[in-house]
């Protein structure tokens, strides 16, 4: 028979494992009386052991609940000699070094979370190796290290071991959200919220709506945040929770303010936590600016020094409160600093991951001030003050150099997979398994390239001066053209050797269905092929919406256009084939997304020693279109290596030698993952993402393939796809077609192109030549930069006999 003390002991534990359930079914109140009586049970007993699983305990609970300080509190009580198998001593050192982590205790974190995966490794226990790795991704996240943090999240989440996969979907989606990645973010954070919601989990249902509620205010969508954060109110408070339903309560005022209403967070003391403590902060401090109490937001933003450093979200905040405060104050220096100060931070972030979409996303975290500099600068209505507003925010990654990010074996191999199913794909093997391993393989090997990290944090392009800006463009007899969106309109910066002004034009709906219409008749023009009734009625339709869009983009008493135009879209008119626009027609036209970048450009001529020719699969003018540019560019004196059929590799060294790449094959512009917008070659395709790490770049790079001269772009101005990939990666120069290609036409404008470019005429102005002579070439753009051949004579590069073509052929 058992004695009492083991009776006691007995019950004591039991006690212990029902405290959890009794937090879900009845909340914290419940769960603390049960650890209560565990503990009377363990000192009836004698036993240290139940007395220290109850500490375990409580510390897990209060961790579970979000108060770290407490639940690290309760573990710090355990001695480790008090437990009995290496199991409970894993669950202290997981559970003590995620709250170190938490509360930003990174040494003590590593400590713990080290010694647990040495631990579990040692014990061959692969769900808590998960558990170790995932929680040390959390830690480097909480330090700053992103790419770090998502990689250690990843290799763990790929691990095949049977674990709740709830909790690390919901810190993976909290990492991604710092770095702008809002809707792979959205969709983890879903998954987790259906599993919570099956399972009864009205605690971490809570959470989850918490942070859906955080994601949908950083793109703007105060309505769905304020949805988010009112069900986790409820859920908080069915639960019994007062501090959780705080924080939600947090939220909800947060989403108030953001909609232009009043809304008072709760007190600190409710929330405790720095963070929250933080962000209750910013948001009186921003409620008082609302109210026009100065004094009392001055006194609050005065205490942030005082609390935990936060995310970059909470940065841009409180850059944007200050800029505020000194608007009243009239202090236009001290504006000016918040907002440079700002927008360097965010570069900064952006220089620190590798991957160009992860680069993009990260602009979403500006948007908020990049609205209040531009409302700032319209109010003098100056152009030297609205182009520095738009431009320091405007497409910074693309003033990144282009960063070398360290290798990942992991990337090689599924983007080999990834080539070799979407080539299984293109033979017919089109099956719903194949498509549903192809999404599988992109969200994998997209979570590998952003937590692909550089060497270095890289350091950008300072945004050009208005004054450089307008020395460069009157020095080069050329226009700019710059779009962007203020108060429901679409405005036009103009900036020439005739004036500069500001001119507000359409409603931005509007322009937005007229562009809409102009893609989809385009679309409809290249599925009408040769059909001549058909073809006619479609090209009328297309030049009728360029006409009303040229109308509506550039009215007649803008200021004069000189020969050489250069334009910056918008997010809706970064597709746009402005050669369609009447107004543009008889123009060499550039289309760049940074005119600093533009502007950092040397104007001096391009020297083409090798030019670069390939050739993908079922292009029915390919050969002779090849043949023509070859013979082009052999005259010209360039070196030629054709490869006719070409394969990923072909292209990807001749992109590492060349001086000038043409790309004959078809591509695909991906509209929701524009890094895996491809071009089919003959071992299948090659991706957007592959492109980078290259220790080389062409000057030039020549797509005569369709869509690839389209983007996408985030909420931050931030240009994806496979032109836009070309530029961020340091290419001076692309021409793409933002639309369908016709193979006949798309032969006949090369060749055209090209003898005009080796003729000395630049990548813009040869455009415009072939225009007139084939309307269809429209469609194609010159993006980044001009580009223009210096007449190099053929011994300047080692050969008397003027050139050579050097032949790759694959079978």
């Amino acid at each position: 028979m058992r004695d009492a003390a083991g009776d006691r002991e007995l019950l004591g534990r039991m006690l212990v494992t029902r405290a959890l359930p009794d937090l879900h079914l009845d909340g914290p109140v419940a769960a603390r009386r049960t650890l209560d009586e565990a503990r009377l049970a363990a000192a009836a007993a004698g036993s240290t052991y139940v007395a220290a699983l109850a500490s375990v305990q409580e510390g897990t609970i209060a961790m579970y609940r979000g108060d770290w300080v407490a639940g690290l509190a309760a573990l710090e009580q355990v001695q480790e000699n008090d437990l009995r198998s290496p199991a409970e001593v894993l669950a202290v050192l997981l559970n003590r070094g995620l709250a170190n982590t938490t509360l930003r205790r990174a040494a003590e974190g590593r400590r713990d979370l080290r010694a647990a995966l040495r631990l579990a490794v040692q014990q061959d226990w692969q769900e808590v190796v998960f558990k170790a790795r995932h929680n040390l991704g959390c830690l480097e996240f909480f330090v700053g290290h992103l790419p770090e943090a998502i990689r250690l999240m990843q290799e763990a989440d790929e691990m095949p071991v049977r674990v709740d996969r709830l909790q690390s979907r919901r810190d993976m989606a909290v990492a991604l959200l710092e770095v702008g990645l809002v809707d792979p973010a959205r969709q983890l954070l879903q998954l987790a919220l259906r599993s919570a919601r099956n399972r009864h989990l009205r605690l971490d249902e809570g959470n989850i709506l918490l942070d859906l509620a955080g994601a949908r205010l950083l793109t703007g969508d105060v309505r769905g945040a304020r949805r988010s954060a009112a069900a986790a109110i409820r859920a908080f408070q069915a639960y019994g929770d007062e501090r959780l339903s705080a924080h939600a309560q947090l939220l909800m005022a947060a989403a108030d303010l953001a909609g232009g209403r009043v809304s008072m967070p709760p007190d600190a003391a409710l929330l405790g936590d720095g963070t929250a403590t933080r962000q209750a902060t910013l948001l009186r401090a921003e409620a008082a600016l609302t109210a026009g109490e100065l004094g009392r937001a001055r006194t609050l933003l005065d205490q942030m020094t005082e609390l935990p450093a936060a995310g970059i979200d909470s940065v841009m905040h409180e850059h944007l409160l200050r800029a505020r405060l000194a608007a009243y104050a009239r202090d236009r220096v001290l504006i000016e600093r918040e907002f440079s100060s700002a927008a360097r931070k965010l570069v900064r972030l952006q220089g620190a991951v590798a991957s160009l979409e992860a680069r993009a996303a990260v602009a979403v975290h500006g948007v908020r001030l990049a609205a209040y500099d531009l409302s700032e600068a319209m109010r003098r209505e100056e152009p030297a003050h609205v182009f520095r507003s738009v431009e320091r925010w405007r497409a910074a990654s693309q003033r990144l150099p282009a960063v070398h990010p360290h290798p990942d074996p992991a990337v090689a191999s599924l983007a080999m997979r990834l080539r070799q199913l979407r080539h299984d794909v293109r033979g017919g093997a089109d099956g719903a398994a194949v498509r549903a391993e192809i999404a599988t393989v992109e969200q994998q090997l997209s979570r590998r390239l952003w937590a692909v990290g550089p060497a270095a944090t890289a350091v950008g392009l300072s945004p050009a001066s208005f004054r450089t800006v307008r020395a460069r463009l009157t020095g080069s007899g050329t226009t700019l053209l710059y779009f962007f969106r203020y108060a429901g309109f679409d405005h036009l910066l103009t900036i020439g050797s005739h004036g500069c002004a500001v001119r507000r034009l359409s409603t931005s709906t509007s322009v937005d269905t007229l562009v809409a219409r102009l893609e989809t008749d385009v679309r409809a023009r290249a599925h009408a092929g040769h059909a001549p009734g058909v073809g006619a009625a479609i090209d009328r339709g297309i030049a009728r919406t360029a006409e009303w869009l040229d109308a509506l983009l550039l009215p007649a008493d803008r200021v004069p256009l000189t020969d050489a135009v250069l334009v910056t879209p918008t997010r809706a008119l970064a597709s746009l084939p402005w050669g369609t626009l009447p107004s543009l027609a008889g123009h060499a036209v550039v289309v760049a997304p940074s005119v600093s970048r533009w502007c950092s450009m040397t104007s001096a001529a391009g020297v083409v020693h090798e030019a670069a020719l390939l050739l993908g699969p079922r292009i029915a003018h390919g050969t002779t279109e090849l043949d023509a540019v070859a013979d082009v560019w052999r005259a010209a004196g360039s070196d030629v290596v054709s490869h006719s059929p070409a394969t990923t590799g072909d292209l990807l060294h001749a992109f590492a030698t060349a001086d000038l790449a043409h790309v004959a094959a078809h591509g695909v512009h991906a509209q929701q993952s524009p890094l895996f917008s491809r071009l089919e070659l003959q071992d299948g395709p090659l991706f957007a993402h592959e492109l980078t790490a290259r220790d080389g770049v062409p000057q030039h790079v020549v797509l005569s393939a369709c869509d690839l001269g389209r983007s996408r772009v985030g909420a931050g101005d931030e240009p994806l796809g496979l032109a836009a990939a070309l530029l961020g990666l340091g290419v001076r120069s692309v021409l793409a077609a933002a639309g369908p290609v016709d193979d006949a036409l798309a032969a006949a404008v090369m060749t055209s192109y090209h003898r005009r470019l080796a003729a000395g005429e630049s990548a813009a102005q040869s455009l415009r030549a072939i225009r007139t002579e084939l309307p269809g070439a429209a469609i194609f753009t010159v993006y980044g930069a001009d580009f223009v051949v210096s007449r190099v004579p053929p011994d300047e590069h080692g050969s008397d006999q003027g050139a050579h073509v050097a032949s790759a052929t694959v079978g």
